[in-house]
């Protein structure tokens, strides 16, 4: 379940793996199947020549909308970048753009472009192409693990949880299973209970995607099978662009990751 933090931030618990499936079955086809299908769709190209990788599987980034989901291009290209490096690199950095919405009904090509091989880090282009166009690009850094007698993080007053808190899911689920009210549809109650904490502008927003996306990652070594922490806020928003940072943590407090993303946000012409 989401909370505020005293300064605004919004920070969830999230299981990668759970979260993940659940939102699978709203933007895909359901079944027995699906962590399988799911994993595929993420982790599994094909191999076209040594520096070129196609999508297998295209996730649609809603289930009523023909375009593939963003964060499946990010993933094809980092994993298409790492299968380029000696297996003891790791990706410390990755910076893309969106350049042009791409559909699912048409294969996606992955290039790679060998910018730098070092003794310690080594640097990759990608482009990612349907139909002879450019849909997104990025720049990935690997390094060579290595120890170091500098280290600190900044640090995060942990919130409640996980356990024992409502799953998003189940909150929606109850607030529509207690809507007892017949002068109302479940879906105006629902309406009225959860939406009515978003700003007012939060209900005229007709038109929302990402320009790019810069993802550092502090650690290899923690346990994706555990719990861990997304914390969220937003430095910035107006000329229909929004400006939002994330950081994940393990639930003993160690900073993984650390995101930063700018999208555009429009409303309706007509008000």
């Amino acid at each position: 379940m989401p909370e505020l933090t005293h300064d605004g931030a919004l920070v969830l618990w999230t299981l990668f793996g759970r979260t993940a499936a659940e939102n699978a079955r709203i933007i895909d086809e359901d079944g027995p199947d699906l962590p399988q299908r799911l994993l595929d769709c993420f982790v599994k190209l094909e191999r076209l020549n040594d520096d070129t990788f196609r999508s297998i599987h295209l996730l649609r980034g809603r289930k009523s909308f023909p375009h593939i989901y963003g964060g499946q291009v990010v993933a094809h290209a980092l994993k298409s970048a790492t299968e380029t490096v000696d297996s003891s690199l790791s990706p410390h950095s990755t910076h893309c753009y969106f350049v042009k919405a791409g559909a699912v009904s048409e294969p996606v090509d992955f290039h790679v472009e060998r910018i730098r091989n070092g003794r310690s880090f080594a640097t990759r282009l990608v482009r990612a192409m349907q139909n002879n166009e450019i849909l997104f690009t990025s720049q990935v850094s690997f390094q060579r693990e290595e120890g170091s007698k500098m280290e600190h993080q900044c640090k995060i007053e942990m919130p409640k949880g996980p356990d024992g808190l409502h799953s998003a899911r189940n909150l929606m689920k109850n607030t529509l299973e207690e809507s007892r009210n017949e002068d109302m549809t479940t879906a105006k109650l629902f309406m009225a209970y959860k939406l009515a904490e978003f700003p007012p502008t939060f209900h005229r927003i007709f038109e929302a995607f990402s320009l790019d996306h810069c993802i550092w990652f502090h650690r290899t070594k923690f346990d994706m099978n555990d719990w861990m922490l997304w914390e969220q806020e937003s430095d910035f928003a107006g000329h229909s662009r929004t400006h939002t940072r994330a950081r994940l943590w393990t639930r003993d407090g160690k900073l993984v990751m650390t995101a930063v993303q700018e999208g555009v946000a429009r409303p309706p012409l007509k008000e």
